[in-house]
Protein backbone atom coordinates (compact mmCIF):
# COMPACT_ATOMS: atom_id res chain seq x y z
CA UNK A 1 0.00 0.00 0.00
CA UNK A 2 1.29 3.47 -0.87
CA UNK A 3 0.29 6.80 0.61
CA UNK A 4 1.61 8.71 -2.39
CA UNK A 5 -0.90 10.50 -4.63
CA UNK A 6 0.42 11.77 -7.98
CA UNK A 7 0.10 15.50 -8.57
CA UNK A 8 -1.60 14.79 -11.90
CA UNK A 9 -4.38 12.93 -10.11
CA UNK A 10 -4.79 15.67 -7.51
CA UNK A 11 -5.05 18.23 -10.31
CA UNK A 12 -7.64 16.14 -12.11
CA UNK A 13 -9.69 15.78 -8.96
CA UNK A 14 -9.56 19.44 -7.99
CA UNK A 15 -10.33 20.68 -11.50
CA UNK A 16 -13.83 19.16 -11.16
CA UNK A 17 -14.75 21.20 -8.10
CA UNK A 18 -16.64 24.46 -7.73
CA UNK A 19 -14.86 27.63 -6.61
CA UNK A 20 -16.04 27.69 -3.01
CA UNK A 21 -14.93 24.10 -2.44
CA UNK A 22 -11.55 24.89 -4.01
CA UNK A 23 -11.08 27.80 -1.62
CA UNK A 24 -11.65 25.41 1.27
CA UNK A 25 -9.29 22.87 -0.24
CA UNK A 26 -6.50 25.46 -0.16
CA UNK A 27 -6.32 24.78 3.57
CA UNK A 28 -5.73 21.05 3.16
CA UNK A 29 -1.97 21.38 2.66
CA UNK A 30 0.71 23.73 1.37
CA UNK A 31 0.97 21.62 -1.77
CA UNK A 32 -2.73 21.98 -2.52
CA UNK A 33 -2.66 25.69 -1.75
CA UNK A 34 0.27 26.25 -4.11
CA UNK A 35 -1.38 24.14 -6.80
CA UNK A 36 -4.75 25.91 -6.65
CA UNK A 37 -3.13 29.37 -6.70
CA UNK A 38 -1.04 28.55 -9.78
CA UNK A 39 -1.90 29.96 -13.21
CA UNK A 40 -1.68 26.52 -14.83
CA UNK A 41 -4.34 25.12 -12.52
CA UNK A 42 -6.53 28.20 -12.99
CA UNK A 43 -6.48 27.58 -16.74
CA UNK A 44 -7.11 23.85 -16.29
CA UNK A 45 -10.08 24.49 -14.03
CA UNK A 46 -11.50 27.12 -16.40
CA UNK A 47 -11.17 24.83 -19.44
CA UNK A 48 -12.83 21.98 -17.54
CA UNK A 49 -15.76 24.24 -16.62
CA UNK A 50 -16.14 25.34 -20.25
CA UNK A 51 -16.01 21.73 -21.43
CA UNK A 52 -18.73 20.61 -19.01
CA UNK A 53 -20.86 23.79 -19.13
CA UNK A 54 -20.63 24.09 -15.35
CA UNK A 55 -19.54 26.68 -12.77
CA UNK A 56 -21.49 29.58 -14.26
CA UNK A 57 -23.46 32.46 -12.80
CA UNK A 58 -26.16 34.35 -14.68
CA UNK A 59 -25.96 38.13 -14.18
CA UNK A 60 -28.97 40.30 -14.97
CA UNK A 61 -29.02 44.09 -14.97
CA UNK A 62 -32.25 46.07 -15.12
CA UNK A 63 -32.98 49.54 -16.46
CA UNK A 64 -32.75 51.07 -12.98
CA UNK A 65 -29.24 49.65 -12.46
CA UNK A 66 -30.37 46.87 -10.12
CA UNK A 67 -28.41 43.61 -10.39
CA UNK A 68 -29.53 40.01 -9.90
CA UNK A 69 -27.22 37.00 -9.63
CA UNK A 70 -28.70 33.59 -10.39
CA UNK A 71 -27.11 30.18 -9.90
CA UNK A 72 -26.96 28.81 -13.45
CA UNK A 73 -26.56 25.15 -12.50
CA UNK A 74 -29.88 25.35 -10.62
CA UNK A 75 -31.60 26.66 -13.75
CA UNK A 76 -30.10 23.77 -15.73
CA UNK A 77 -31.73 21.28 -13.36
CA UNK A 78 -35.13 22.85 -14.01
CA UNK A 79 -35.52 24.26 -10.51
CA UNK A 80 -36.70 27.68 -9.46
CA UNK A 81 -34.04 30.37 -9.84
CA UNK A 82 -31.76 30.63 -6.81
CA UNK A 83 -30.73 34.24 -6.31
CA UNK A 84 -27.34 34.81 -4.73
CA UNK A 85 -28.57 37.27 -2.13
CA UNK A 86 -26.27 39.60 -0.25
CA UNK A 87 -23.43 39.47 -2.76
CA UNK A 88 -21.31 42.66 -2.58
CA UNK A 89 -21.77 43.28 -6.30
CA UNK A 90 -25.48 43.91 -5.65
CA UNK A 91 -24.63 46.65 -3.14
CA UNK A 92 -22.32 48.84 -5.19
CA UNK A 93 -22.23 52.52 -4.31
CA UNK A 94 -22.77 53.69 -7.89
CA UNK A 95 -25.50 52.45 -10.23
CA UNK A 96 -24.38 50.21 -13.08
CA UNK A 97 -25.23 51.17 -16.65
CA UNK A 98 -24.33 48.01 -18.52
CA UNK A 99 -22.14 44.93 -18.86
CA UNK A 100 -18.96 45.68 -20.80
CA UNK A 101 -18.07 42.02 -21.12
CA UNK A 102 -16.72 38.90 -19.47
CA UNK A 103 -13.59 36.83 -19.93
CA UNK A 104 -11.64 34.29 -17.84
CA UNK A 105 -14.32 34.51 -15.17
CA UNK A 106 -13.85 38.26 -14.77
CA UNK A 107 -16.80 40.58 -15.31
CA UNK A 108 -16.45 44.20 -16.43
CA UNK A 109 -19.24 46.67 -15.66
CA UNK A 110 -19.73 50.32 -16.58
CA UNK A 111 -20.84 52.77 -13.91
CA UNK A 112 -23.27 55.53 -14.82
CA UNK A 113 -20.53 58.18 -14.47
CA UNK A 114 -18.22 56.34 -16.90
CA UNK A 115 -16.16 54.52 -14.29
CA UNK A 116 -15.37 50.84 -14.79
CA UNK A 117 -15.34 47.84 -12.50
CA UNK A 118 -13.34 44.71 -13.26
CA UNK A 119 -14.24 42.02 -10.78
CA UNK A 120 -14.23 38.34 -10.02
CA UNK A 121 -17.63 37.86 -8.37
CA UNK A 122 -16.74 34.35 -7.18
CA UNK A 123 -13.73 35.60 -5.21
CA UNK A 124 -15.29 39.00 -4.43
CA UNK A 125 -12.19 40.74 -5.79
CA UNK A 126 -12.60 44.11 -7.49
CA UNK A 127 -10.58 46.68 -9.37
CA UNK A 128 -11.98 50.16 -10.05
CA UNK A 129 -10.95 52.23 -13.07
CA UNK A 130 -11.82 55.95 -13.08
CA UNK A 131 -13.56 57.34 -16.18
CA UNK A 132 -11.06 57.43 -19.05
CA UNK A 133 -13.51 58.35 -21.84
CA UNK A 134 -15.30 61.72 -22.12
CA UNK A 135 -18.69 60.03 -22.50
CA UNK A 136 -20.39 57.29 -20.52
CA UNK A 137 -20.67 53.80 -22.00
CA UNK A 138 -24.43 54.07 -22.23
CA UNK A 139 -24.31 57.25 -24.34
CA UNK A 140 -25.30 56.55 -27.93
CA UNK A 141 -25.47 60.06 -29.46
CA UNK A 142 -22.77 62.62 -28.70
CA UNK A 143 -21.72 65.90 -30.33
CA UNK A 144 -18.28 67.25 -31.18
CA UNK A 145 -17.23 70.90 -31.42
CA UNK A 146 -16.90 71.02 -35.22
CA UNK A 147 -20.51 70.10 -35.91
CA UNK A 148 -19.91 66.42 -36.42
CA UNK A 149 -22.10 63.98 -34.57
CA UNK A 150 -20.36 61.29 -32.57
CA UNK A 151 -22.09 57.98 -31.92
CA UNK A 152 -21.15 55.39 -29.33
CA UNK A 153 -21.26 52.13 -31.28
CA UNK A 154 -19.53 49.46 -29.25
CA UNK A 155 -17.42 48.38 -26.32
CA UNK A 156 -15.73 45.26 -25.02
CA UNK A 157 -13.54 43.61 -22.41
CA UNK A 158 -10.84 41.03 -23.02
CA UNK A 159 -7.46 39.59 -22.14
CA UNK A 160 -4.12 40.26 -23.85
CA UNK A 161 -2.13 37.08 -23.19
CA UNK A 162 1.07 38.52 -24.69
CA UNK A 163 1.34 41.16 -21.96
CA UNK A 164 -0.81 39.44 -19.29
CA UNK A 165 -3.14 42.44 -19.34
CA UNK A 166 -6.88 43.02 -19.32
CA UNK A 167 -8.17 45.71 -21.66
CA UNK A 168 -11.40 47.69 -22.02
CA UNK A 169 -12.30 49.16 -25.41
CA UNK A 170 -14.83 51.79 -26.53
CA UNK A 171 -15.84 52.41 -30.16
CA UNK A 172 -17.22 55.70 -31.49
CA UNK A 173 -18.16 56.69 -35.03
CA UNK A 174 -18.23 60.16 -36.57
CA UNK A 175 -21.02 61.42 -38.82
CA UNK A 176 -20.22 64.48 -40.93
CA UNK A 177 -22.69 67.40 -41.30
CA UNK A 178 -23.66 66.03 -44.73
CA UNK A 179 -24.82 62.80 -43.05
CA UNK A 180 -21.89 60.77 -44.37
CA UNK A 181 -19.96 58.46 -42.08
CA UNK A 182 -16.42 59.74 -41.65
CA UNK A 183 -14.51 57.20 -39.59
CA UNK A 184 -14.54 55.00 -36.53
CA UNK A 185 -12.21 55.21 -33.56
CA UNK A 186 -11.42 52.69 -30.87
CA UNK A 187 -10.13 53.78 -27.47
CA UNK A 188 -8.27 51.05 -25.59
CA UNK A 189 -7.54 51.13 -21.87
CA UNK A 190 -4.90 48.91 -20.25
CA UNK A 191 -5.79 47.81 -16.71
CA UNK A 192 -2.16 46.97 -15.95
CA UNK A 193 -0.46 50.02 -17.46
CA UNK A 194 -3.22 52.49 -16.55
CA UNK A 195 -2.89 53.95 -20.04
CA UNK A 196 -5.30 54.52 -22.90
CA UNK A 197 -4.68 55.02 -26.61
CA UNK A 198 -6.76 55.54 -29.76
CA UNK A 199 -6.58 53.70 -33.07
CA UNK A 200 -8.55 54.06 -36.30
CA UNK A 201 -11.11 51.37 -37.09
CA UNK A 202 -11.78 50.75 -40.80
CA UNK A 203 -15.29 49.40 -40.15
CA UNK A 204 -18.74 50.60 -39.20
CA UNK A 205 -20.30 48.70 -36.30
CA UNK A 206 -23.86 47.96 -37.36
CA UNK A 207 -25.59 47.48 -34.02
CA UNK A 208 -26.11 50.33 -31.57
CA UNK A 209 -23.73 50.11 -28.64
CA UNK A 210 -22.82 46.49 -29.33
CA UNK A 211 -20.88 44.47 -26.77
CA UNK A 212 -17.81 42.79 -28.24
CA UNK A 213 -17.63 39.00 -27.95
CA UNK A 214 -14.32 37.83 -26.51
CA UNK A 215 -12.74 34.61 -27.77
CA UNK A 216 -9.22 33.48 -28.65
CA UNK A 217 -7.59 36.76 -27.66
CA UNK A 218 -9.90 38.91 -29.80
CA UNK A 219 -13.12 40.92 -29.50
CA UNK A 220 -15.70 40.36 -32.23
CA UNK A 221 -18.46 42.50 -33.75
CA UNK A 222 -20.72 42.49 -36.81
CA UNK A 223 -19.56 45.33 -39.08
CA UNK A 224 -19.58 46.72 -42.60
CA UNK A 225 -16.60 48.02 -44.51
CA UNK A 226 -16.60 51.78 -45.12
CA UNK A 227 -16.13 51.19 -48.84
CA UNK A 228 -19.25 49.00 -48.95
CA UNK A 229 -21.71 50.14 -46.28
CA UNK A 230 -24.71 48.59 -48.03
CA UNK A 231 -22.91 45.34 -48.77
CA UNK A 232 -22.30 42.10 -46.92
CA UNK A 233 -22.10 42.09 -43.16
CA UNK A 234 -18.71 41.02 -41.86
CA UNK A 235 -17.55 39.34 -38.65
CA UNK A 236 -14.43 41.17 -37.53
CA UNK A 237 -12.14 40.35 -34.64
CA UNK A 238 -9.82 42.81 -32.93
CA UNK A 239 -6.64 41.08 -31.73
CA UNK A 240 -5.80 42.59 -28.34
CA UNK A 241 -2.22 41.32 -28.49
CA UNK A 242 -1.20 43.21 -31.64
CA UNK A 243 -4.00 45.80 -31.96
CA UNK A 244 -5.03 44.54 -35.37
CA UNK A 245 -8.37 43.80 -37.01
CA UNK A 246 -8.94 40.52 -38.80
CA UNK A 247 -12.02 39.32 -40.63
CA UNK A 248 -13.46 35.95 -39.64
CA UNK A 249 -14.88 33.89 -42.51
CA UNK A 250 -18.68 33.70 -42.05
CA UNK A 251 -20.88 30.60 -42.34
CA UNK A 252 -22.75 29.94 -45.56
CA UNK A 253 -26.09 31.00 -44.17
CA UNK A 254 -27.52 31.95 -47.58
CA UNK A 255 -29.43 35.02 -48.72
CA UNK A 256 -32.23 37.12 -47.25
CA UNK A 257 -30.65 37.48 -43.83
CA UNK A 258 -32.33 40.38 -42.04
CA UNK A 259 -29.90 40.55 -39.12
CA UNK A 260 -26.71 38.87 -37.98
CA UNK A 261 -25.07 38.70 -34.58
CA UNK A 262 -22.25 36.83 -32.84
CA UNK A 263 -21.78 35.18 -29.47
CA UNK A 264 -20.07 32.29 -27.71
CA UNK A 265 -21.56 28.83 -27.18
CA UNK A 266 -19.65 25.96 -25.61
CA UNK A 267 -16.36 27.84 -25.89
CA UNK A 268 -16.80 28.36 -29.65
CA UNK A 269 -17.64 31.42 -31.72
CA UNK A 270 -21.26 31.30 -32.80
CA UNK A 271 -23.27 33.30 -35.32
CA UNK A 272 -27.04 33.66 -35.37
CA UNK A 273 -28.69 34.76 -38.59
CA UNK A 274 -32.32 35.89 -38.57
CA UNK A 275 -34.59 35.29 -41.56
CA UNK A 276 -37.84 37.25 -41.61
CA UNK A 277 -40.83 34.96 -41.14
CA UNK A 278 -38.62 31.87 -40.83
CA UNK A 279 -36.56 32.07 -37.67
CA UNK A 280 -32.97 32.19 -36.51
CA UNK A 281 -30.21 29.85 -37.65
CA UNK A 282 -27.53 29.28 -35.00
CA UNK A 283 -24.07 28.33 -36.28
CA UNK A 284 -20.97 27.28 -34.31
CA UNK A 285 -17.36 27.61 -35.51
CA UNK A 286 -15.76 24.47 -34.08
CA UNK A 287 -12.23 25.41 -35.18
CA UNK A 288 -11.59 29.13 -34.84
CA UNK A 289 -10.73 30.86 -38.10
CA UNK A 290 -11.53 27.86 -40.31
CA UNK A 291 -14.53 28.53 -42.54
CA UNK A 292 -15.19 24.84 -43.17
CA UNK A 293 -15.65 24.25 -39.44
CA UNK A 294 -18.91 26.24 -39.29
CA UNK A 295 -21.81 23.96 -38.42
CA UNK A 296 -25.50 24.83 -38.08
CA UNK A 297 -26.49 23.43 -34.70
CA UNK A 298 -30.16 24.38 -34.58
CA UNK A 299 -32.95 26.59 -35.94
CA UNK A 300 -35.26 28.57 -33.69
CA UNK A 301 -38.43 28.68 -35.77
CA UNK A 302 -40.59 31.80 -35.69
CA UNK A 303 -43.62 29.48 -35.63
CA UNK A 304 -42.91 28.52 -32.00
CA UNK A 305 -41.59 31.88 -30.79
CA UNK A 306 -42.61 35.45 -31.52
CA UNK A 307 -39.70 37.83 -31.11
CA UNK A 308 -37.80 40.71 -32.66
CA UNK A 309 -34.39 39.69 -31.34
CA UNK A 310 -33.01 36.51 -29.82
CA UNK A 311 -29.64 35.91 -28.21
CA UNK A 312 -28.30 32.51 -27.07
CA UNK A 313 -26.54 32.86 -23.69
CA UNK A 314 -25.20 29.37 -23.06
CA UNK A 315 -25.73 25.62 -23.08
CA UNK A 316 -27.21 23.72 -20.16
CA UNK A 317 -24.92 21.41 -18.17
CA UNK A 318 -25.83 18.41 -20.32
CA UNK A 319 -25.72 20.42 -23.54
CA UNK A 320 -29.23 19.48 -24.62
CA UNK A 321 -30.72 22.93 -24.08
CA UNK A 322 -29.63 26.50 -24.70
CA UNK A 323 -30.70 29.53 -22.65
CA UNK A 324 -32.21 32.29 -24.79
CA UNK A 325 -32.77 35.97 -24.14
CA UNK A 326 -35.71 37.34 -26.13
CA UNK A 327 -36.24 41.05 -26.76
CA UNK A 328 -34.62 41.90 -23.40
CA UNK A 329 -37.89 40.77 -21.79
CA UNK A 330 -37.83 36.97 -21.49
CA UNK A 331 -35.48 34.15 -20.57
CA UNK A 332 -36.31 30.59 -21.59
CA UNK A 333 -34.79 27.25 -22.50
CA UNK A 334 -34.78 25.87 -26.03
CA UNK A 335 -34.59 22.06 -26.27
CA UNK A 336 -32.43 21.36 -29.31
CA UNK A 337 -33.55 17.79 -30.09
CA UNK A 338 -37.26 18.30 -29.42
CA UNK A 339 -37.25 21.77 -31.01
CA UNK A 340 -39.41 23.29 -28.33
CA UNK A 341 -39.17 26.03 -25.73
CA UNK A 342 -39.41 25.53 -21.99
CA UNK A 343 -40.15 28.34 -19.55
CA UNK A 344 -38.66 27.97 -16.10
CA UNK A 345 -40.59 29.07 -13.05
CA UNK A 346 -40.03 32.76 -12.34
CA UNK A 347 -42.50 33.39 -9.53
CA UNK A 348 -41.80 36.79 -8.02
CA UNK A 349 -39.12 37.46 -10.62
CA UNK A 350 -40.14 40.28 -12.91
CA UNK A 351 -38.11 40.35 -16.11
CA UNK A 352 -38.57 43.56 -18.05
CA UNK A 353 -36.08 45.66 -20.02
CA UNK A 354 -33.00 43.81 -18.84
CA UNK A 355 -29.64 42.65 -20.11
CA UNK A 356 -28.11 39.30 -19.21
CA UNK A 357 -24.64 37.80 -19.35
CA UNK A 358 -23.29 34.41 -18.36
CA UNK A 359 -20.05 34.61 -16.38
CA UNK A 360 -17.77 31.69 -15.63
CA UNK A 361 -16.81 31.13 -12.00
CA UNK A 362 -13.02 31.09 -11.96
CA UNK A 363 -9.94 31.68 -9.81
CA UNK A 364 -8.50 34.51 -11.91
CA UNK A 365 -8.13 37.86 -10.15
CA UNK A 366 -8.28 41.43 -11.48
CA UNK A 367 -5.01 43.27 -12.01
CA UNK A 368 -3.15 44.15 -8.79
CA UNK A 369 -5.46 41.97 -6.75
CA UNK A 370 -4.29 38.83 -5.01
CA UNK A 371 -5.78 35.41 -4.24
CA UNK A 372 -7.00 34.70 -0.72
CA UNK A 373 -4.21 34.72 1.84
CA UNK A 374 -2.22 31.50 1.99
CA UNK A 375 -3.05 30.28 5.47
CA UNK A 376 -3.88 26.77 6.48
CA UNK A 377 -5.90 28.09 9.38
CA UNK A 378 -9.11 29.82 8.38
CA UNK A 379 -11.25 31.87 10.74
CA UNK A 380 -14.90 32.53 10.02
CA UNK A 381 -17.25 34.02 12.59
CA UNK A 382 -14.68 33.18 15.29
CA UNK A 383 -15.03 29.48 14.53
CA UNK A 384 -11.79 27.77 13.64
CA UNK A 385 -12.31 25.34 10.79
CA UNK A 386 -9.73 22.60 10.40
CA UNK A 387 -9.59 20.45 7.34
CA UNK A 388 -7.64 17.20 7.52
CA UNK A 389 -6.79 15.07 4.57
CA UNK A 390 -6.37 11.33 4.50
CA UNK A 391 -5.65 9.84 1.12
CA UNK A 392 -5.14 6.14 0.65
CA UNK A 393 -4.32 4.65 -2.69
CA UNK A 394 -4.44 0.91 -3.10
CA UNK A 395 -2.82 -0.20 -6.35
CA UNK A 396 -3.73 -3.62 -7.74
CA UNK A 397 -6.16 -5.22 -10.15
CA UNK A 398 -8.82 -3.07 -8.59
CA UNK A 399 -7.59 0.28 -7.31
CA UNK A 400 -9.29 1.96 -4.38
CA UNK A 401 -8.94 5.65 -3.73
CA UNK A 402 -10.47 6.98 -0.59
CA UNK A 403 -10.51 10.66 0.27
CA UNK A 404 -11.69 11.54 3.72
CA UNK A 405 -12.05 15.13 4.87
CA UNK A 406 -13.01 15.89 8.41
CA UNK A 407 -14.25 19.32 9.28
CA UNK A 408 -14.47 20.37 12.90
CA UNK A 409 -16.47 23.46 13.71
CA UNK A 410 -18.12 24.29 17.03
CA UNK A 411 -17.69 20.69 18.21
CA UNK A 412 -19.57 19.44 15.17
CA UNK A 413 -17.76 17.01 12.92
CA UNK A 414 -18.89 16.49 9.38
CA UNK A 415 -17.34 13.77 7.35
CA UNK A 416 -17.21 13.51 3.59
CA UNK A 417 -16.14 10.27 2.02
CA UNK A 418 -16.00 9.51 -1.66
CA UNK A 419 -14.56 6.37 -3.11
CA UNK A 420 -14.37 4.87 -6.55
CA UNK A 421 -13.35 1.43 -7.74
CA UNK A 422 -11.89 0.83 -11.15
CA UNK A 423 -9.49 -1.52 -12.95
CA UNK A 424 -7.87 0.69 -15.58
CA UNK A 425 -5.50 2.80 -13.51
CA UNK A 426 -6.01 6.02 -11.66
CA UNK A 427 -9.37 7.70 -12.04
CA UNK A 428 -10.89 10.81 -10.68
CA UNK A 429 -12.71 10.67 -7.47
CA UNK A 430 -13.88 13.71 -5.56
CA UNK A 431 -17.14 14.81 -7.16
CA UNK A 432 -18.97 16.51 -4.35
CA UNK A 433 -18.42 19.63 -2.34
CA UNK A 434 -17.49 19.92 1.30
CA UNK A 435 -20.28 21.37 3.44
CA UNK A 436 -19.44 23.86 6.16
Amino acid sequence: MSSYMPLELITKILSKLDIQTLLRCRSVSKQWCSLIDGNDFMKTHMNQSIKTNTNNTLFIIYEDGHLDLVDFDTLCRGNNPIFLQGHPITRLRKPIDLFIGSCNGLLSLAEEDGGILICNPSLQKYKHIPPFFPYTFNTILMFSSNGEMVFGRGYGFGYDAASNDYEVVRIVQFLKPDAQWKESEMTIYSAMKHLSWVIKMPYLVLAKNAMGVYLWGALHWIVSRFDNLTGTQVIVGFDLGVDEFREVPPPDYGDNVTSLDVGVLGGCLCAFAKFEGVGVDVWVMKEYGVKESWSKVFLISSSILCYNSVRPLGYSNEGGMVLLELDRERLLWYEIEKKRVVDFVTEGWKLDDFDAILCLNSLFVPMHEHPPTKKRKMVKNRDTIKIFETIKIHIGLVNLIQLEIEIASQSKVLKLERQVNYSLGYELLLLGSVPL
